[in-house]
């Protein structure tokens, strides 16, 4: 040991200062392995005590130590990295790494796996910086960590492995291009070489009965690749079991392919199930990969595939990306497989948005175990504590106006106590926002009519009072949330008439404002309903004077509101209901007489159509869409004394009102109905006539029968019911310093999709997305899926659809997405029905004022027998291969290229065989803002049958593009994202 450093002048050696470390740390000695290491310029440098574990940080030209720092245990070897900036010190079970120029503020201790390095061991740095590499002597390990993640991403035995006896690797070189690596082995005494290797993963793989993962690999290499497949089960260890060879080594002849299922691959047992993920390596960089998850219908005679989506292997980890889907079409399950690749232990942090950019949650510090696979189910893991409940508010009590509030769980059938508003009321409205929360406004109060607004927090269970209030007061007005995450606020009676008026509600600043146009004529007790082309259409009600027949459209694009079609008879107290077709059922009513007629609106035409007679007439009564389509109507008042107990289903395919099997448990008007997650129908409350009830029942479409339920713990009559959701969408931003992979696998019962977490950081720079492909089409829709992934920052975004030869369809879109913001729905939606927007296809153009926008684009069919998504594209390329296609008697591939550029751009397109056979080649040319989308037998006519390829695609203008795998049937569609050329 040596008890001070010396400074020597290089030309005597004659000394010139003495570094005492025991001046500092008096059990301070330096060994053989510390070793000074200086800045680039000279004026400072390190040394590190393996005694008394410090680092020391010194002046050159006086000795001067300026800065101690603790360290890890046992320093060792300690290095400068090739660009200077950090000094990294090999410690026994981490590495401390520290800034040059401020290495006291700036340093932190990477945490090794499986270390014990021999003392002589040393760190060798990838010519870049960001890697260090080193060797555990206790296990005969070389390890590859990343400095600027901490993970340790790579792991190599050395020695004779396996492991007879320790060889004690210990110092170790690396070659100037950072290719090769040599090691030493200390007990040995020999040399290991290795070569980079190009890592490909994937998050999930499954082989079951009836469920398989294929996984197709390319190489563009013009030499043979040798691969190793390495199927890994749910803790990161090889699946081993008699016959199974894993790993696999296999060798891909040049331009070559495979695809094969994972348990062809592996030899697993088709009777057994095996989950786990999936490590690929290649000794050539020329290599892409994409897996996809299957399932496999039988028939009488045969088979056929239901179920496939895949997605590209990884090739870089993620550090922050965006989950896009937490609900899907049809509610299905959301099943999210994360991957820790690393070999250390890691974290991550969940923050859950709602589609107005309201953070839900957040989850931070999670960890990630080393190697290890996790696979959470959203809504296990993120679903709202209060999710189904029926949130009942105020009314009218037995003796007074009510303030309370009680919480109903149909899962136990029982009603609990949660904080009551600020005020009584009664004729009010509640209305579920986007984020989950809940919009209270106006009704009637102990001293009169109210303006007041408050939210209800389901996670606290308690009300807040809104930051703003109603520009007038209201009662008997309605309140409907509009695609945007405004809530539109209209008509209703205040203290002095019946509103003209109309206002919206930001749930950004909780405050109301004015519309920019008043109604054609006031409203009380009218309807309103949120039509499929966003618009909101009111109809009927009290004008004041008179009950009323005409009925309007507020447009949210102009703030105004517009006269339309008026219906057959002037209605109040009556039920609007949306229709699956679009169409809006109106039923039942008063106009000085009790109605027993229903009429349908078609906002396609603007007209009002005779729909059928119910059974009875009725005021007062609810309606409530069945899961089935057909629409329950019950009880309310015909004016002949008590309330009915009576009700009946519509038949939307029929026109047609019958009577239901059983009458309903209680006689009720002014009640409340509504659709619970079971698809029974929740009633509770309203009066009988003279006073008001506590009763409730449930109805079931199974028997077409009612059932008593428990009763409420307060009587109530004009009172509200809202089915607490968690928030309708959203989407989730995560993040992780050392990188995890992330696949989302979502569908409902028919359908299944499949995409990786999408990178924000390869958005920066991008104010432009595209989507090569959309249809609205009968039968067909397109669904988009767009982010804001700036906390800080909204944008202005103009979305426009083209026609293939890029012509303008309809009118462009242009919209403010709030920060952390998301616009998520249909095309034709979004579009606002416009009417142009009829069986046409083309591609879709985003621009955007800001960059970091992200999302999706979709394919389902109305009975959403078939679904798949890929990612909006932002960066196109100039040369790029789908890695699996076929094309013969049951598979077909359709590919869509756009040329968004204002250059017309040539192209070639490539089929290869497996073998590594250019089959077929064609060239075309794209005019400047033009798409083409054809199947690869359009492309190639006269094209023999390929069971599997892949397509090679180069052109001298940079591409959008997507292909999509289907059978013939259109039994399931799988997106194959375009790759670059690796």
């Amino acid at each position: 040991v040596a008890e001070e450093l010396v400074f020597a002048d290089t030309s005597t050696l004659a000394r010139k200062n003495t570094l005492k470390p025991r001046d500092k740390q008096p059990t301070a000695d330096f060994t053989i392995f510390n070793k000074a290491v200086l800045s680039p310029d000279g004026s400072s440098g390190i040394i590190a005590t393996r005694v008394a574990n410090t680092a020391f940080i010194f002046k050159t030209d006086t000795a001067e130590i300026v800065d101690t720092e603790t360290i890890g245990a046992l320093p060792g070897f300690t290095g400068l990295t090739p660009d200077g900036q950090y000094w990294v010190i090999l410690n026994q079970t981490s590495l401390w790494r520290a800034l040059v120029t401020d290495p006291a503020a700036a340093h932190e201790e990477q945490q090794m796996v499986q270390g014990d390095p021999i003392g002589s061991a040393n760190i060798v740095f990838s010519p870049d910086s960001r890697y260090a590499f080193y060797a555990s002597s206790a296990n005969d390990l070389f390890f590859q960590h990343d400095l600027n993640t901490t993970a340790v991403v790579g792991r190599m035995p050395v020695g004779d492995g396996p492991n007879g006896s320790l060889d004690q690797p210990s110092s170790a070189a690396i070659t100037p291009d950072g290719k090769t690596i040599a090691v030493l082995n200390f007990e040995r005494n020999d040399i290991e070489l290795m070569a980079d290797v190009t890592m490909l993963d994937g998050a999930k793989f499954i082989s079951t009965a009836n469920q398989f993962t294929g996984l197709s690999l390319v190489s563009l290499s013009p030499s043979p690749a040798t691969i190793t497949l390495l199927a890994l089960d749910n803790y990161g260890q090889p699946i081993a079991e008699s016959g199974v060879q894993n790993p696999k080594q296999l060798v891909l002849p040049p331009n070559g392919q495979i695809s094969q299922t994972v348990s062809e691959i592996f030899n697993f047992d088709p009777s057994k199930e095996h989950i786990g993920w999936l490590s690929v390596s290649s000794d050539q960089p020329q290599v892409a990969g994409y897996l996809a998850i299957g399932e496999i219908q039988p028939t009488w005679f045969g088979f056929f595939l239901n179920r496939l989506d895949g997605v590209p292997l990884f090739r870089e980890r993620l550090y922050d990306w965006v989950v896009p889907e937490v609900v899907t079409p049809s509610g299905g399950s959301i099943e999210l497989n994360f991957v820790n690749p690393n070999y250390n232990q890691g974290t991550y942090d969940v923050a859950r948005y709602s589609t107005d950019g309201s953070l839900l949650e957040t989850r931070n510090t999670n960890t990630a175990y080393p190697t290890n696979r996790q696979t959470q189910i959203f809504a296990d893991v993120f679903g709202q504590p209060n999710q189904g409940r029926v949130v009942l508010a105020g009314g009218q009590g037995s003796s007074a106006t009510l303030n309370t509030v009680e919480s109903f769980d149909p899962k136990g059938g029982t009603f609990t106590a949660t904080g009551s508003m600020s005020e009584a009321r009664t004729a009010h409205t509640a209305t579920l926002l986007l984020n989950g929360k809940i919009l209270v406004t106006g009704g009637k109060g102990d001293s009169g009519l109210l303006s007041s607004a408050e939210i209800y927090d389901p996670a606290a269970g308690s009300f807040t009072a809104a930051a703003g209030q109603m520009s007038i007061e209201r009662q008997r007005h309605t309140a409907t949330l509009l695609p945007s995450g405004s809530v539109l606020i209209v008509g209703g009676q205040s203290s002095t008439s019946v509103n003209d008026s109309a206002e919206l509600y930001d749930p950004a600043t909780g405050t109301f404002s004015l519309t920019s146009g008043r109604l054609a004529a006031p409203r009380d007790s009218h309807t309103a309903t949120l039509l499929p082309n966003g618009k909101v259409l009111i109809a009927g009600g009290i004008d004041g004077d008179n009950v009323t027949s005409t009925a309007e459209l507020y447009d949210p694009a102009t703030g105004s509101f517009t006269p339309t079609g008026s219906m057959g008879i002037a209605r109040a107290f009556h039920t609007a209901t949306l229709l699956p077709n679009g169409r809006v059922l109106i039923v039942g009513g008063f106009n000085g007489n009790y109605l027993d007629s229903a009429e349908i609106y078609d906002y396609a035409t603007g007209t009002f159509a005779a729909g059928g007679r119910m059974n009875i007439a009725r005021s007062e009564h609810t309606a409530v869409l069945l899961a089935a389509g057909k629409v329950l109507i019950a009880g309310g008042t015909n004016g002949n004394g008590a309330a009915l107990n009576t009700a009946e289903t519509y038949d939307p395919s029929l026109q047609t009102f019958l009577f239901t099997t059983g009458t309903m448990v209680s006689q009720r008007k002014s009640a409340v109905a509504l659709l619970l997650s079971d698809g029974r129908v929740f009633i509770a409350g309203g009066s009988d006539g003279a006073s008001a009830l506590n009763t409730v029942e449930a109805y079931s479409p199974d028997d077409d029968r009612f059932h008593s339920q428990t009763a409420m713990s307060a009587a109530r009559a004009g009172f509200t019911a809202t089915l607490l959701g968690g928030g309708k969408d959203g989407y989730l931003r995560m993040t992780s310093r050392p990188g995890l992979f992330l696949t989302e696998l979502y569908g409902g019962s028919l359908s299944s999709a499949a995409v990786n977490g999408i990178d924000l950081g390869k958005s920066s720079g991008v104010t432009r997305l595209y989507a090569p492909q959309f249809a609205m089409v009968p039968g067909f829709k397109t669904l988009l899926n767009l982010i804001n992934g700036n906390t800080d920052r909204d944008a202005e975004v103009t979305l426009t659809l083209h026609a293939p030869d890029g012509r303008v369809i309809g009118n462009p879109v242009t919209r403010t997405l709030l920060r952390n913001a998301q616009i998520k729905d249909d095309l034709a939606a979004i579009f606002l029905g416009d009417p142009a927007l009829q069986n046409v296809t083309g591609w879709v153009g985003i621009e955007s004022t800001i960059d970091h926008l992200v999302g999706t684009v979709s394919f389902t069919n109305d009975a959403e027998s078939f679904l798949t998504s890929f990612e909006l594209s932002g960066v196109p390329l100039t040369g790029f291969l789908f890695p699996l296609a076929a094309e013969d008697d049951v598979f077909q591939t359709g590919i869509a290229l756009l040329n968004a550029n204002d250059q017309a751009a040539a192209v070639t397109m490539e089929v290869w065989g497996p073998g590594g056979t250019l089959d077929r080649s064609t060239t075309l040319t794209l005019p400047p803002g033009t798409r083409t989308a054809r199947y690869l037998r359009e492309y190639f006519p006269d094209l023999s049958p390929h069971f599997f390829g892949n397509i090679r695609i180069r052109s001298d203008r940079p591409l959008h593009a997507c292909a999509i795998l289907s059978d013939r049937n259109l039994n399931f569609l799988a997106t194959v994202p375009s790759m670059a050329f690796p």
